[in-house]
């Protein structure tokens, strides 16, 4: 029994220690539940006219904002990313001009997760501090 015990520990040291591991916590569609953009500011809802969604798979993400009436983009972005620990770090392939001067350039977060609840939090390369709740859909 002592030797199952130790193997079960082992392997979940193993799963933790292994960014291929931790990086399918992330896997699946997310909806930005709600935010804020502005230090000291309080959290904001998405409007509800507006939807972003975010796809992840092992290791690419795209996002896409777009308005629910019309049907219509209004914000779209992706690329590479990698979560370790409590850092999720992304580094943008492409974007729409709202996110244009981050791409190439890597971004990193705090995270935590926590069910089907992403919290991330970061100082972004032009300068915007951004928090942002996102609920797994899928």
């Amino acid at each position: 029994m002592v030797i199952l015990v130790a193997a079960q520990v082992n392997r979940e040291a193993a799963a933790q220690a292994d960014p291929e591991k931790t990086r399918g916590k992330l896997e699946g569609t997310w909806e930005l539940v709600s935010y804020k953009y502005v230090e000291g500011a309080p959290f904001k809802d998405v409007a509800k006219d507006q939807r972003v969604i975010k796809l992840m798979t092992g290791n690419h993400f795209v996002w896409v904002s777009y308005d629910v009436r019309k049907k219509k983009p209004t914000s779209i972005g992706g690329g590479r990313y990698s979560l370790e620990g409590d850092t999720y770090t992304e580094e943008l392939d492409f974007a729409d001009k709202r996110a244009e001067s981050l791409v190439g350039k890597r971004q990193s977060f705090q995270a935590k997760i926590e069910g089907d609840i992403w919290r991330h939090s970061a100082a972004l390369s032009n300068g915007l501090k951004i928090e942002e709740i996102w609920r797994r859909v899928h």
